[in-house]
């Protein structure tokens, strides 16, 4: 009897989404199979083995598979379909493979995990092949520890390879170490989740194997035998946001499954994203017309721009636009860099001017206006953008064509003044520096811009002119009202950080003018001080009835250089308007105002 060995007998090829018929010379219509590959130097029983996916394993019938060998499983009702391509092992109850991904298990007689597969839709790296009618392939039988990095959609043009050589078959031993790849933090568990480049001997990991600077003790490392590429370090303080931090593998600290150690140190940074670390950059929200000269594709993007200095993980954070939304998937934006986000079908139209990134679900951009955000794994806002039309500054750009670009990265808090219409004749600036960028250090406090007639005596709304530090703007003492007026409680917008409501004791009283100050304790999100005590009159307003308020003097015709003006006069004697709901304009002569 042949003792077989972990990776002897490989998953060599999985048709999960087979063809539909519809194309003459294609493999068999819906049939499903997986092919295994003997890359040992062994012939082998597969008696007993079994084969699996999430569900009950399916037992081999006995078969002698060659070295170099292959062999086509199966089920029962679709032999006579595979038989013409090479050897074929039906089983009674073959498992029904998914489409966007599957956990595929070859264990031996004896219970010895010789080969597992834990594939997804991504490694077809073909959008068009992963709609169906195409298998995945091994790339490297003699690599068997790296991964989805060894898969890909099958360039053969049946759809794929059954009982032959694989159509991407590039054979080269593996010598190489593991390499680390990724880094995410797990908030809910405290600990980081390590990504390496291939399989992993688990035997060969210890807690010893690894640092963390600025220092972050490591409680435990888990290890997954459904996911070899993976480690978990438990930490045993919980790392701060904004803190660049330096994940390092020591020398021979890992080895990969055929026991190639790592050589020398392997280090990645990582950075717990704080508010303001990713910018919206850029939103072409109007594309250009297809037939204009415009050198940009017609299609909606964002850009995004990392303005720290240390590559942050995205994977599981979401874009929002309006009341949709679309989630990321892993990747990692790197330090000072751009990334466009786009449709899945925009990216070949965009990726030529910088990386970019299909987001399933990317929300449409509204051309009027509407609210960006960037939210974290977690659900923390990290960047908000309410535009409008009238952010262009541009009545011709508002017209389409025309991206509107951040102007200063650095003065991250400020609204609307901070954006402008691109002036770049292309009409935007995808993935590399914006045209209007102007970066001059933000050194201005936020200011009043107006206060929200109340809807109840008890509170009043403020807008300021920047997003604001919500632990200063949470201290009561920041602000002060006349008339003996007090606030005793602040509340934040649950999206916007420069609009809050103060709670007020005693209540407003009706026909009473107040006035709003602010104080120095104030500060703006990059902790710039209310640099004066600004003043903002407000009151409980009153309804406009007809004649409270009348045209009292015009001037329509001014001297030179003067300018025309309408007074308007309140007739009563006792009541406060609310002007922000009225309108001046001009009647045609011919226009029915009865």
């Amino acid at each position: 009897y042949v003792i077989p060995e972990a990776y002897d007998v490989l998953i060599n090829e999985i048709m999960a989404s087979p063809p539909d018929g519809s194309v003459p010379g294609t493999l068999p219509a819906g049939v499903e199979y997986v092919e295994l590959y003997n890359r040992s130097t062994k012939t082998l029983n597969l008696e007993g083995w079994t084969f699996s996916d999430a569900g009950t394993p399916q037992e081999l019938p006995a078969f002698d598979l060659a070295p170099g060998g292959l062999v086509i499983l199966c089920d029962d009702s679709d032999v006579s379909e595979l038989s013409p391509y090479g050897e074929v092992l039906g089983l009674s109850s073959f498992p029904a493979l998914n489409n966007a991904g599957d956990d595929l298990s070859l264990v031996t007689a004896e219970g010895l995990l010789v080969h597992q597969v834990n594939y997804t839709d991504d490694w077809y790296r073909d959008a068009v092949k992963e709609d169906g009618g195409w298998s995945l392939e091994l790339i490297n039988p003699f690599a068997p520890c790296e991964g989805a990095f060894n898969w890909i959609a099958s360039n053969d043009l049946s759809g794929g390879t059954p009982g032959i050589e694989n159509s991407v078959y590039e054979p080269a031993p593996d010598y190489g170490g593991p390499l680390l790849v990724d880094i995410i933090y797990n908030s809910d568990l405290n600990a980081f989740d390590l990504l390496f480049s291939e399989s992993l001997d688990l035997s060969t990991v210890l807690e010893s194997d690894f640092l963390i600077e600025p220092l972050l003790g490591i409680l435990q490392v888990e290890t997954f035998l459904e996911n070899q590429q993976l480690l978990r370090l438990y930490l045993d303080d919980l790392p701060l946001a904004g803190i660049t931090y330096e994940i390092r593998v020591l020398n021979d600290g890992v080895a990969d499954c055929l026991g190639n150690s790592n050589v020398g140190a392997l280090t990645r940074v990582f950075r717990i994203a704080e508010p303001y670390d990713i910018l919206i950059h850029e939103i072409m929200a109007f594309p250009p017309d297809p037939e204009s000269d415009v050198l940009l594709p017609a299609v909606e993007y964002v850009e995004l721009y990392n303005r720290t200095d240390s590559p942050v993980n995205l994977s599981g954070w979401t874009f929002f636009a309006n009341t949709s939304d679309a989630d990321f998937p892993a990747m990692t934006i790197e330090a000072g860099a751009y990334l466009i986000l786009c449709r899945v079908d925009a990216v070949d139209s965009l990726s030529a001017f910088g990386p970019t990134i299909g987001l399933e679900g990317f929300p449409g951009l509204t051309n009027s206006g509407s609210t960006l955000k960037l939210l974290d794994r977690n659900g923390t806002l990290i960047h908000r953008v309410p535009y409008t039309d009238e952010w262009y500054k541009s009545t011709s750009k508002a017209s389409g064509g025309w991206s509107l670009e951040l102007v200063n990265p650095l003065n991250y808090c400020a609204g609307v003044a901070n954006w402008q219409a691109s002036a770049d004749l292309s009409g935007g600036t995808p993935g590399q520096e914006n045209s209007v960028t102007s970066p001059a250090p933000d050194e201005v406090g936020p200011s009043v811009q107006f206060v929200i007639p109340p809807d109840a005596p008890s509170q009043i709304e403020v807008v300021f002119s920047e997003d604001l530090d919500p632990g200063q703007a949470a201290d009561t003492d920041a602000y002060s009202i006349d008339q003996g007026v007090e606030v005793i409680g602040v509340e934040f917008h649950s999206e916007a950080r420069n609009r809050l409501t103060l709670l007020l004791f005693p209540e407003l009283v009706q026909g009473t003018i107040y006035t709003l100050s602010t104080t120095t304790v104030l500060e703006d999100c990059q902790n710039n001080p209310v640099e004066v005590i600004s003043t903002t009159r407000f009151a409980l307003t009153d309804p406009i009835l007809p004649g409270d308020l009348i045209i009292n003097e015009v001037l329509f015709h001014p001297e030179v250089g003067g300018k025309d003006f309408v007074e308007v006069y309140n007739t009563t004697s006792d009541k406060i308007f609310d002007l922000n709901a009225l309108v001046l304009a001009n009647l045609s002569q011919d226009l029915d105002t009865s």
